[in-house]
């Protein structure tokens, strides 16, 4: 996972951050990787004084930073985008990068407090308060890990019908869940934090043509690695069923959805116009070919 994060001139905390979290990423042997930007800076200065020296206490060298503008970043490169205050979650909604897509750090504390100006003692609190969040952050990627993937089956038809609910303007019935539970040319995996249903997909086919006409994870839990567990599985089913390809829809304005088919392999190959209702809007038909 590639991590964007976001202060305001990109010379204290979020630099700080991105160094830390790096460290932290390469010590848990983990491949998350992370960038940081200013939303109000120039690209070129470097890290501020009590920054780097904050950070070299711990091993952490930030001789060799340098900010970068939020207007010289491709937001798009990154999956999550870690903000230190509300007010450059704002900022990143106004720049209209997706609500799902945006993080605010130690928010049930009101994010990363900001020692500019301050003295060094104030970095060094900075940089504590920023190590403990980064724990907390890093504790949201280990989700993933106790994650057990099943096929689903008549007895969870209730559990997907509250999740495809809580997730979509016009969910599945429960008439069409029990149904898809029963085809023996359709198969539902599901994802299971101890007893609950955190997210599913859907793989139906004939003869050897797929498709996947369902995925969806629970709000809370999305950005941590369950749709990618998910896909992977559905992926491998697929091949162990010797199908061709496999074809699906998304919504046009659904850019983390549609980034993660193309992660998987997937093409856009035309446009189904006014598929979607609630609101209406066009979908585009994805198909990933070469399964084996």
């Amino acid at each position: 996972m590639k991590i964007l994060f976001v202060c305001t001139g990109n010379t204290c905390r979020s630099p700080m951050a991105e160094a830390l979290f790096n460290k932290m990423a390469e010590e848990k042997g983990l491949s998350h990787r992370a960038d940081s930007c200013g939303v109000c800076t120039i690209t070129g200065l470097p890290a501020s004084e009590n920054s780097r020296i904050a950070c070299e206490q711990l091993g952490v060298d930030l001789s060799s930073f340098r900010s970068t503008a939020l207007d010289d970043i491709t937001l798009s490169d990154y999956e999550l985008i870690v903000c230190m205050t509300e007010s450059h979650k704002e900022a990143l909604l106004n720049f209209g990068v997706p609500e799902e897509k945006l993080l605010v750090l130690a928010q049930d504390r009101g994010g990363i407090s900001d020692p500019y100006g301050g003295n060094l003692d104030r970095y060094i609190i900075c940089r504590d308060e920023m190590i403990l969040s980064l724990g907390e952050l890093f504790s949201r990627f280990c989700i993933s890990d106790r994650v057990i993937l099943r096929k689903l089956n008549c007895d969870d038809g209730k559990s997907v019908h509250d999740l495809v609910n809580a997730s979509f303007s016009t969910p599945w019935s429960q008439e069409t869940i029990d149904a898809m539970l029963k085809r023996e040319n359709a198969l539902l995996i599901g994802g299971f934090l101890g007893d609950k249903l955190v997210g599913f997909t859907a793989l139906e086919w004939i003869l050897d043509e797929g498709s996947l006409t369902e995925i969806a994870v629970l709000k809370e839990y999305r950005r941590q690695g369950i749709a990618n567990m998910l896909m992977s599985e559905l992926i491998k089913t697929a091949q162990d069923k010797g199908l061709a390809f496999i074809t699906l829809e998304v919504r046009e304005s659904n850019i983390p959805a549609i980034s993660l088919y193309k992660k998987f392999g997937f093409r856009e190959v035309g446009v189904r116009k006014n598929y979607y209702k609630n609101p209406t809007e066009n979908a585009l038909l994805m198909t990933r070919e070469n399964l084996n």
